[in-house]
């Protein structure tokens, strides 16, 4: 099979629920995009796959690797110089003490034409009637203390085009922001829901509860935390 061009996948997803890894998300993900390209040769890259049990490809055109990317951030990755055409990366930015120097290490992997996606959410809500609740900032703000004690700046999304700049790799990059509104009372899973541009209650329970482990370790009550937690999502919803 001819190959059109090599494609890299670097993701981490929150947890949907108790159910659904984040690595069967991102496993999933990888397989559909090596399913709608058949002739791309895709490699998923991940922290750990441990729970993801991947479906044959009907292609045969994906592996999925394991790479330690939190450990070292300044350890080349274990893939030829110049190989990729294509890296996307998604969702890292809660994994990686310093982003800049992630963009750098995936750069020397691109083609001298390569282009790399980066997808990243911000850890915070905007509300659409008014000001954020006090609940909300207060969220946040254990969120932003905690990631900044493991050196993780959580205003990456929103100043990521300059990150990128001044790299100095790539000139111009593009960014565009995107907003996602809440499903509330809509009806419909995760998945349907996604299709329609909505959040499904159950995504942002994940996408919040899978910060409570950065937050214990900064030394915040359990009990406080969880209280706090389930009025936000009671906000949220």
């Amino acid at each position: 099979m001819p190959v059109a061009f090599h494609f890299a996948l670097f993701a981490r997803f929150a947890r949907f629920g108790h159910s659904v890894s984040r690595d069967a998300v991102a496993g999933s993900w990888s397989l559909s995009l090596s399913s709608i390209s058949p002739f791309s040769d895709l490699v998923a890259i991940d922290n750990d796959w441990s729970v993801f049990r991947a479906a044959p490809s009907p292609h045969g055109n994906i592996d999925f690797v394991t790479v330690a990317l939190d450990e070292d951030v300044l350890a080349p990755l274990p893939f030829e110089a110049n190989w990729f055409d294509v890296i996307h990366v998604q969702s890292m930015l809660l994994e990686i003490p310093n982003y800049a120097s992630l963009v750098e290490r995936l750069a020397v992997l691109l083609q001298p034409e390569g282009m790399i996606v980066l997808v990243e959410a911000e850890p915070r809500f905007l509300s659409s009637i008014g000001e954020t609740s006090y609940l909300m900032r207060q969220w946040e703000a254990c969120v932003r203390d905690a990631m900044a004690a493991q050196q993780i700046d959580v205003n990456v999304p929103a100043n990521l085009t300059g990150i990128v700049t001044a790299t100095g790799i790539f000139d111009p990059p593009q960014g565009q922001e995107a907003y996602i509104s809440v499903a509330g009372h809509q009806r419909g899973g995760p998945l349907t829901l996604a299709r329609t541009g909505k959040l499904h209650p159950q995504v942002i329970a994940g996408s919040l509860r899978s910060l409570i482990p950065a937050l214990l370790a900064h030394r915040y009550d359990p009990t406080e935390l969880e209280t706090l937690l389930s009025a936000c999502l009671v906000e949220v919803r």
